[in-house]
């Protein structure tokens, strides 16, 4: 399931929240969103994406440059299902979860050295596990032959995401792509969606 927002076409509506089920027939994307217990028809402007665990499946690199991190601390990496849970917040957050979880240092003088350390491990090989969720190319071919304006908002670092996007082939699909670096305060401050959809008009 896929969070984005949306607006009615009415020129001074409000942008509200609603699901895009990527495992739906894309021929039938969803066309409305509740108000109160009324369902209210609206024309779809553009939708926003969040990246990891939502468009692509990012767990199997995440996971591998984590172990690969831990190895070299000495440190027992935790199981793939563990680490799935505390992805969503950057990886400087996923290295606190991790490192609490192992039991060992969280000040930040550790957590800044080993989250360069991540980024850089992560940024060598970004995509050699990772692949689209089934449906997501197809919901998005949809939404673009529609005149659906997409972009990309993550807490993944700009460069990583971008090479992840190109790698998949995804990055002609988005106008606009806007990671955690690039965002003043980024999400779950409603300040970083709300860039990208400045951005994406």
């Amino acid at each position: 399931m896929a969070r984005r927002l949306m607006r009615t076409g009415a020129p001074d509506a409000e942008w509200t929240t609603g699901v895009l089920d990527l495992r739906a027939n894309c021929s039938k994307v969803r066309r409305r969103h509740n108000i109160g217990k009324r369902r209210v028809n609206f024309r779809l402007r553009a939708a926003i994406f969040d990246l990891d665990g939502t468009l692509v499946e990012t767990l199997p690199d995440i996971h591998a440059v984590l172990a690969e991190l831990f190895a070299e601390e000495g440190l027992a990496v935790p199981d793939p299902e563990q680490v799935r849970r505390m992805i969503g917040d950057g990886a400087r957050m996923l290295l606190v979860r991790a490192l609490e979880t192992a039991g060992r240092d969280t000040t930040e003088e550790a957590i800044d050295r080993l989250h360069r350390r991540f980024v850089a491990l992560y940024e060598r090989h970004p995509c050699r596990y990772s692949a689209p969720f089934p449906g997501a190319v197809e919901c998005l071919r949809h939404l673009r032959e529609r005149g659906v304006r997409l972009g990309v908002c993550t807490n993944k670092p700009q460069r990583a995401s971008e090479q992840l996007l190109d790698a998949l082939g995804l990055a002609p699909y988005f106008s606009v792509v806007i990671g955690g670096d690039r965002a003043v305060r980024r999400k779950p401050d409603p300040e970083h969606p709300r860039a990208v959809l400045a951005a994406l008009g």
